[in-house]
């Protein structure tokens, strides 16, 4: 094995790792063996703090592999994260903390009036999380970073389809086509469904613009590169 393959190898493996860290677990018959040992939140914790240093992992991985360059680094593409990733952020914070049954949720628990970002779509975190991944696409020409972002970003779109699937089973077609009716899967897909966001959600949007402020100025610290 010639010194080309092998310095590809640590970027292969932690990205190997992440993929089935997610499509393994993601398994019906896995995920319910897992969360029967130990619980509903002790297995969101416990896989929330593994994807999180697997990604990190990527991250670092990504940063240390050979520069492969697909397109030439242009000062307008850092442009483009600089005015997504804070939306996304938005987006994402807003539908974390929101109940949402038919998508990622932190929040069990409350009533459809809670929801009016689900009006968006019905997968305003995983939205977010593309819309993130493919935000950084752009300023990364390089193959690796184009690998890493191109393959968080089909992760996204993949699992919005999952778990539509999952929804549909678990809550029965009738309660599924109820609560599907006004959230759409494409975002702003539905314009009559849409409603003015509630004092919540505003807070909660602009700490998600708060969050990113501070992921900014960290992410040179943590990733080593520069985010503005």
């Amino acid at each position: 094995m010639n010194q080309d393959t092998l310095s590809w190898m640590p970027f292969a493996a932690s990205l190997t790792a992440f993929l089935l860290a997610h499509a393994i677990p993601a398994r019906p018959p896995i995920r319910r063996r897992l969360v029967g040992i130990l619980g509903e939140r002790a297995y969101t914790a416990l896989y929330s703090i593994m994807s999180l240093l697997l990604l990190g992992w990527v991250f670092r991985s990504a940063t240390e592999a050979p520069y492969v360059e697909l397109w030439p680094a242009l000062d307008w593409q850092r442009l483009v994260p600089q005015f997504v990733v804070p939306l996304s952020m938005a987006l994402g914070t807003v539908g974390l903390f929101t109940a949402n049954p038919l998508s990622l949720s932190a929040r069990r628990g409350g009533t459809d009036q809670d929801g009016t970002i689900l009006a968006i779509t019905r997968h305003p975190v995983l939205w977010a999380l593309a819309l993130w991944a493919a935000a950084h696409i752009v300023p990364n020409g390089d193959l690796a970073r184009l690998t890493l972002f191109g393959g968080l970003l089909a992760l996204c779109l993949v699992g919005m389809v999952a778990m539509d699937r999952r929804a549909r089973r678990r809550l029965g077609p009738d309660r599924w086509a109820a609560l599907s009716a006004d959230r759409p899967l494409v975002p702003f897909s539905r314009p009559g469904a849409l409603r003015w966001p509630s004092a919540r959600e505003s807070r909660l949007a602009a700490t998600g613009l708060a969050v990113a402020v501070v992921a900014a100025l960290l992410h040179e610290t943590i990733i080593g590169l520069p985010a503005i």
